[in-house]
């Protein structure tokens, strides 16, 4: 070949291989590396070199030169052996080590894998002890992983769920899809509740929120779901409990409208009569005894009339079934009219009732015949719980707010701070010791709070054993007429207000 004549290329060409391979060997011996094949890299790289230096001091063609072709025939057949070895254990060209240091780098390897599965299964504890489940799906359904809790309510094994498609676990899939396509489309968490049915035929109601995340470098949604079957039981019952309620109110006022006819009919008749014969219409009685037993008659039924009004009253009122007939109310008119009507009573007791209005007290918009109820309720437990020589004021003024306000005050037997919300009940009483010496079936507060309600008002009773009670009727600024001065004189009080 021209190359081997030519004096200076082989100069060149030995003289780079003679540096390459003593560069290698000094290098493997830098960094001590003393395995087998490493040796053999050595022999190989020395014998590149001695070739190299042969090639140099031979004429070309000659037995020298053959014998150089041979030596680096030798040399390529050890490099070849330590790069199959390379290969073999390494997979690379550029990562040859020694035993050593395989040895090593395996054992990193394997600590670096048992600490992931360590982490893994601490995760996956942390995940099962968590009371929120957790389930990961693609886009389109099927788990990819999935923690007891949430399997749990599906009825499964996490095992079992993954690459699954979660709609079979769902009574409606449609709920998931929609929320789903939601939580893609905006990027933000979507919540619904969704029931789950168990293999076992039950039910499960699940609260699930879909988040949109990327799991192992693919789109996913992540599913924090929580067992609110207890709540939805609940709500169903309270559904169902509220239906039974609202039938049974219905039947109670459809009964009450029909007992009201059944007794008022006898009851009028009774009443009827007992007057007629009080009054001796159709001749004398003969016996004054008589004519006193049929005041009872008479007094007894007015009584228990009242009563029925009452009852049916609170009837009306709590199934909504109560309409107000709004006109212009006077307030001292008002409260006249009130105390004239338990005036006898009164003055049988000895009660002193008076009635104190501010000046130019406006006048009210709300119906007369509720509001004068309400005041005939009030004064009705003022005398009835004051005793003799007592006290009781009606009084009315006009609020900041334009609003205006009434109290009825008396110097009775007051009322206990703990008692006042049972007695604002529908029968509501302190006590039986009470109820026993105090006639009626606890019916006036509760019915005037709740006229007082349809007003847009509201009552408030204060009071204290022994030092009375006030009861306060707040009206609201719209009920109040803008311009309209109550200017209705106030009788002098008779002598039931002493």
């Amino acid at each position: 070949l021209p190359v081997a004549s030519d004096q200076r290329i082989r100069l060149t060409l030995e003289c780079m291989t003679v540096l390459l391979a003593l560069g290698g060997v000094a290098a493997i011996t830098w960094r001590r590396l003393g395995s087998g094949l490493m040796w053999a890299y050595r022999v190989a790289l020395l014998t590149f070199a001695i070739s190299s230096a042969t090639f140099l001091m031979t004429e070309a063609w000659t037995h020298l030169w053959w014998l150089a072709h041979g030596i680096f025939a030798c040399g390529f057949f050890f490099l070849s052996h330590g790069v199959a070895r390379a290969l073999l254990t390494t997979r690379s060209l550029q990562n040859i080590y020694s035993p050593e240091e395989m040895i090593a780098r395996v054992a990193a390897a394997e600590a670096t894998a048992a600490a992931s599965r360590a982490a893994e299964e601490r995760l996956t504890l942390l995940f099962d002890a968590s009371p929120i489940g957790v389930m990961v799906t693609t886009p389109d359904g099927r788990v990819l992983f999935c923690n007891r809790p949430l399997a749990t309510l599906l009825g499964q094994e996490p095992e079992q769920l993954v690459g699954q498609d979660v709609a079979a676990f769902y009574g409606d899939p449609e709920i998931r899809r929609r929320a789903v396509n939601e939580a893609l489309a905006t990027g933000r968490a979507v919540t619904r509740e969704i029931e789950c049915p168990k293999p076992d035929g039950r039910s499960r109601w699940a609260l699930l929120t879909w988040t949109p995340v990327t799991f192992a470098n693919r789109p996913a949604v992540v599913a924090w779901g929580l067992d609110v079957t207890e709540r939805h039981e609940t709500a169903q019952a309270q559904a169902e409990a509220r239906q039974a309620a609202e039938l049974a109110n219905r039947c109670k006022t459809e009964f009450l409208a029909a007992m009201s006819h059944e007794l008022r009919t006898p009851l009028n008749a009774i009443s009827g009569f007992a007057e007629t014969m009080q009054a001796e219409m159709l001749g004398p009685l003969g016996n004054d005894r008589y004519r006193e037993y049929c005041g009872h008659i008479v007094e007894a039924g007015q009584h228990l009339s009242g009563l029925i009004n009452d009852v049916l009253d609170v009837s009306r009122v709590e199934s909504g079934s109560m309409a107000l007939r709004d006109e212009v109310v006077e307030v001292a008119a008002l409260m006249h009219s009130a105390q004239v009507m338990v005036s006898d009573r009164a003055r049988e007791i000895g009660l002193a009732i008076e009635i104190a209005l501010a000046p130019g007290l406006p006048a009210l918009s709300g119906d007369p015949l509720r509001l004068k109820q309400v005041l005939l309720n009030l004064l009705a437990n003022a005398v009835k719980f004051t005793p003799a020589g007592g006290r009781i004021v009606m009084r009315g003024r006009l609020r900041d707010d334009g609003g205006v306000t009434l109290t009825v005050e008396d110097t009775g037997i007051g009322i206990s701070p703990e008692d006042r919300e049972r007695v604002m009940q529908a029968f509501g009483q302190v006590d039986s010791r009470l109820a026993r010496r105090y006639q009626g079936m606890g019916l006036g507060l509760s019915l005037a709070a709740s006229l007082m309600k349809l007003h847009g008002g509201r009552l408030d009773i204060d009071g204290a054993p022994g030092r009375g009670t006030r009861v306060t009727l707040d009206f609201p600024p719209q009920r109040t007429l803008a311009g309209g001065q109550d200017d209705t004189p106030i009788p002098q009080p008779d002598t039931a207000s002493g």
